[in-house]
């Protein structure tokens, strides 16, 4: 074991494969041992363990002076609080992941190993459900939380303030997210509750894994039921001052988020802390992902799962903590502009719009005057984590932003699949201006085809003119129909989408090799799995200069002709390469060059075998993360 009481410096060289588990201790002198032993024991052979003493007045430190591993390391400071600590540890730390351990709580031996064993690029976190033991260690038979959301945590966040995640000692961090987040602030408020801070804002930053079983446990050293938040009537003093203090830290966690440029809301998702003494709970059938907790401990049990938190500001049935009575009645947020009606329910038509790094400052200039009913969803992909401040989306009620650090439109695309929650859905390129009317033709469309999962519509472009040759009258869509769509033809039912559990496949679409044809897949594999389309010949937005299909048709090359192989076999499977003589030479007279048909005779057939090897004749499916 080192001894370390000097003051931390700013950063500290990353090594590669190295684990940092961070344990901060206050008075845990009893538990703090066994804790630091789970984690140096663990068959991951590359770990250190840092222990931050916050100026504990008990046997802590002659406890934790026994232990002799190298890999050990004290550090003592002055009482300053979780955060405090949280921070000094970080600053210290040398791991590629960070696992931030509260002192009471064990980790099993196996778990950083399958935690890194299951780690692929884009995550930000593994997660793991923590068995709960009581203050003996003996198991209570329960799990913390019961059930692990690994997907739609953003959505989550942004409705609720939270989402089913373990504790602390249940995550394991990137370092590189640690460090983007890193430190927290402001200390004072973050005594406690700290853990929230890098829990909060991880679905912001990538991707969520969960391990199947668990991998720790979770001291509960209190009376039963003490700090949990109950909806059967009344709400105790305690319970609501707990709950107010949570408020506060998410306040925090969201104003962080924002200063960062990672959410631009439409409402602000918590309001400022005066407001928090006016906060009133109701309940909502089957609106609370299960296993979502509190951040102070208290578990949403089954009674009140269906929680729903509503910021109440000068409102009559306003009733302070602690008070009977409470509406039973969800109420809505108040938006930063009040005088626009609150949200409370789900749009019936929702914008999804995919657009990527600065392409972004020119969108708030394409989006229509705010429109009853109509919500837009934006996720923008910033892969060089450049910040864009767009006060014209942030100011709007009906715009949702969220922001994202991978690359890839089918992935992208993806990202609104998962956040949406319209009842219809309209997808939409960062380059197009709706027409007068829109969202009625899109309705009317929607109704009068009650069965349609997804109908499309014409396009034209900016001299008024058709983009393609479209059929005169309704019809129904089929395999070969629908490869002659692009995206921003595609509306469709969200609800009947998510149930044939299919999405974008990451394969395809700009960021990828064959760069194209994403949304022809994605409606192919609706097909293939019931679903019905349809074509009506309305027209509701208006495209840019060129799609990606003209793109690839005016620049024609052996690049071109590898996509155009690939979507071949997209349609048609192995049937494709018998036709590449055929297609060689069709596309060699479009360049009006004979001569390139060896080329492209090579290239259409490099195509159809990486997609045959990606296997992109099957559905794709929407993963969870």
């Amino acid at each position: 074991m080192q001894r370390d009481d000097e003051e931390p410096p700013v950063s500290r060289l990353v090594v590669p494969g190295l684990v940092s588990v961070l344990i901060n201790n206050f008075n845990y002198g009893r538990y703090v041992v066994q804790a630091a032993r789970s984690a140096l024991e663990q068959s991951y052979p590359h770990v250190e363990v840092i222990v931050i003493d916050d100026g504990s007045t008990d046997d802590s430190l002659a406890r934790l002076a026994e232990l002799t591993d190298p890999r050990l390391t004290v550090i003592s400071q002055p009482n300053q609080g979780q955060a405090s600590a949280c921070n000094h540890g970080w600053r210290r730390a040398s791991g590629q992941w960070i696992l931030f351990l509260d002192a009471d709580d064990l980790i099993d031996s196996d778990t950083v190993e399958r935690a890194i064993g299951c780690w692929r690029p884009g995550m930000v976190k593994v997660q793991f459900a923590l068995r709960v033991i009581d203050a003996a260690g003996a198991p209570t038979g329960a799990m913390h939380p019961p059930e692990l959301q690994d997907h739609g945590c953003v959505q989550s966040v942004l409705r609720y303030g939270l989402y089913a995640s373990p504790p602390g000692s249940g995550n394991l961090f990137a370092r590189d997210f640690v460090d983007a987040v890193m430190p927290i602030d402001p200390e004072p408020l973050f005594r406690s509750g700290a853990d929230s801070w890098c829990i909060l804002m991880a679905p912001f930053f990538g991707q969520i894994h969960s391990l199947e079983s668990a991998g720790g446990s979770y001291r509960v050293d209190r009376p039963a039921g003490v700090d949990a938040l109950r909806v059967i009537g009344n709400i105790n003093a305690r319970a609501s001052s707990n709950f107010v203090k949570t408020m506060e830290c998410t306040s925090a966690v969201f104003a962080a988020l924002r200063r960062r440029g990672l959410i631009s809301l439409f409402r602000p998702a918590l309001p400022s802390p005066p407001l928090l003494r006016a906060w009133c709970i109701a309940r909502l059938e089957d609106d609370l992902p299960r296993g979502v907790v509190l951040w102070n401990g208290g578990e949403l049990t089954h009674c009140a799962r269906n929680l729903f938190i509503s910021a109440i500001s000068g409102c009559a049935c306003c009733c302070q903590p602690g008070q009977p009575n409470a509406p039973s009645r969800p109420l809505a947020m108040h938006s930063k502009n009040s005088a626009r009606a609150p949200k409370t329910s789900r749009s019936a038509i929702e914008v999804l719009i995919c657009t990527y790094e600065e392409r972004i400052v020119d969108l708030a200039s394409r989006l229509p005057e705010p429109i009853p009913g109509v919500s837009f969803l934006i996720t923008h992909q910033t892969p060089s984590r450049r910040l864009y401040r767009i006060d014209a989306l942030s100011d709007r009620e009906d715009v949702l932003v969220l922001r994202f650090t991978d690359r890839g439109l089918s992935r992208n695309r993806n990202h609104c699949l998962r956040h949406a929650s319209g009842r219809l859905c309209l997808v939409a390129d960062d380059d197009i201006e709706f027409l007068p009317g829109w969202h009625t033709a899109l309705s009317q469309a929607f109704q009068l085809h009650s069965e349609a999962t997804f109908i499309t519509f014409a396009l034209i472009d900016a001299e008024h003119c058709a983009k393609r040759e479209y059929p005169d009258q309704t019809t129904a869509h089929s395999v070969r129909s629908a490869f002659r769509v692009v995206s921003s033809e595609i509306a469709f039912d969200l609800d009947r989408v998510r149930a044939k559990r299919v999405g974008f496949n990451e394969h395809l679409g700009i960021g990828t090799p064959v760069g194209l044809g994403e949304e022809n897949v994605f409606l192919r594999d609706l097909m293939t799995k019931g679903a019905q389309g349809w074509f009506v010949p309305a027209t509701l937005v208006r495209n840019g200069p060129q799609t990606t299909g003209e793109r690839l048709m005016a620049n024609l090359g052996r690049e071109q002709v590898f996509s155009i192989g690939a979507m071949a076999y997209c349609r048609r499977g192995a049937v494709s390469r018998l036709l590449s003589a055929k297609e060689a030479v069709r596309l060699a007279m479009h360049r009006q060059s004979l001569a390139l048909i060896p080329d492209f005779f090579v290239a259409f057939n490099e195509g159809v075998t990486h997609a045959r090897r990606l296997g992109l004749n099957q559905v794709s499916g929407l993963s969870r993360q």
